[in-house]
This record gives structure tokens, C-alpha cells and sequence, in this order.
């Protein structure tokens, strides 16, 4: 069986020595089958409801940059820092969707040759909720602008809309400030770095038992064995 333990990283400052402790405060062991997202949020208000952690800035991987994840940290008030996207939308035809004015008034967008996408259904996601808008096959097949606007695989032009896509935008809005950057530096330290000790001295490597109990307690006891040590040495 494959593993995927997620262990989140909090700081501890010790008023003595004036040392900076990283100590993982949660482990959380899931299928190899499972997204490394899927747990995210549930471990999230774990820490918050039952450590009373005052949670106000998160760094994750890009893998947890899911849109239903960035609007549940907004609802939270945390501001959620991944790395950013390597490219944008990869269109096949030469009408981007900006090329696409949107009436909010009559919910719809209007295409350049000017026909109506009228809202078609709701399509429900893992991670995401998107309303589709398509516009009749009857204006697409007699538009002169066919080949510019929609691909050879469909029929008429659709548009889809994420419901959450304004949150992303929002808490996207520092990425490539100084604390976007400086919260990425930190996580590739404490949480990568923790990970490769864990591996390297608190024999995670590989399991010996199998199950899913027995690999939360096999990732517990090596998560318990680097906390011990830093805390001595702090």
C-alpha cells in the first residue's frame, strides 16, 4: 500500500533562547490513490477547532491551489501562498474567452459576431463548481467566424466559469510580493527539510506494517521522534 502523509508545520519561539522551533503540529496519513489536497481542508480546521491555532497565513505546494481550496481559506481569513502558475489556458482557437463580453444583467456572455451564450447547467467538481454558457449550434454553424472561435472537436462555443474564481483572484493577489516569496523560501526549509530528515534519520523511508492505522502510527512516531530532538536541542 502507498502513503501520502501531509504534516503541517507550525513555529514555536522559545522566550529563553530566543530560538526559532519548528515542531510539525499534525499528521495526516491518506490512499496513494488520494489527492494531496483532498485531506487539506479537513486538517486545517483540525488545528484550528482543537489546537486553537490562530491560523492568518498558509504555505502550500502548488497541488493544494485548488479553487474550492482558495474560497474555504478566504471564508477562514487565512491567505493561502502557492506557488504560481506555470503557463495560462492553452486555447485551440484564436478567440480567448476575454474576447467574450459578459451582461450581468441578463447572465450571459456576448461573442464578437455579437450571438448570445445563455447559461446552459452547473457543473459540480471535485475541487470546483463551474456554470457553463454555449451558444446555439444554429449561430456557430452559419457564423464567418467558425474557425477563429470554436475547435474542431465541439460544435458551438462554450464557456465555463468557475463560481469560485473570484476568490482566487483575490487571495492571488500578493503572489511575486516579498511575502509571497518569503513564505515559499520558508516552506521549501521546514517542510521540505523536515521531510528529508524524516527520511533520512526517522526511518520514513518505508513502512514495515501494513494498513492504514499502522502507517499513521508508523508517520506519528517519526513525526514524535524529530519533535523530541529539536526540542532538546532548542
Amino acid at each position: 500500500m502507498l502513503i501520502r502523509p501531509t504534516m503541517d508545520m507550525n513555529c514555536w519561539r522559545s522566550p529563553l533562547t530566543e530560538l526559532t522551533l519548528l515542531i510539525v503540529k499534525d499528521v495526516a496519513v491518506t490512499p496513494g490513490n488520494t489527492g494531496d489536497s483532498e485531506p487539506y481542508l479537513a486538517r486545517m480546521e483540525h488545528m484550528r477547532k482543537h489546537l486553537g491555532l490562530d491560523i492568518k497565513e498558509a504555505g502550500a505546494d502548488s497541488a493544494y491551489g485548488t479553487s474550492l481550496i482558495y474560497q474555504a481559506m478566504e471564508d477562514m481569513g487565512i491567505q493561502l501562498f502557492t506557488p504560481g502558475t506555470t503557463g495560462g489556458v492553452n486555447y485551440k482557437v484564436a478567440f480567448t474567452r476575454e474576447a467574450f463580453m459578459y451582461e450581468k444583467e441578463k447572465d450571459c456572455f456576448i461573442c464578437p459576431a455579437g450571438k448570445k451564450l445563455t447559461l446552459r447547467s452547473l457543473e459540480r467538481e471535485h475541487y470546483n463548481i463551474c456554470r457553463t454558457y454555449r451558444a446555439d449550434r444554429k449561430d456557430c454553424r452559419n457564423c464567418l467566424m467558425l474557425n477563429k472561435c470554436v475547435s474542431d472537436s465541439h460544435r458551438s462555443r462554450t464557456i465555463r466559469v468557475n463560481i469560485f474564481e473570484e476568490a482566487v483572484r483575490r487571495q492571488r493577489e500578493k503572489d511575486g510580493t516579498l511575502t509571497h516569496k518569503h513564505i515559499l523560501k520558508l516552506r521549501q526549509i521546514w517542510c521540505e527539510g523536515s521531510f528529508a530528515a524524516q527520511k533520512w534519520m526517522h526511518n520514513l523511508k518505508r513502512l514495515f506494517r501494513r494498513g492504514i492505522e499502522a502507517a499513521r502510527d508508523h508517520c506519528l512516531l517519526s513525526a514524535t521522534a524529530l519533535n523530541l530532538k529539536r526540542m532538546v536541542k532548542c
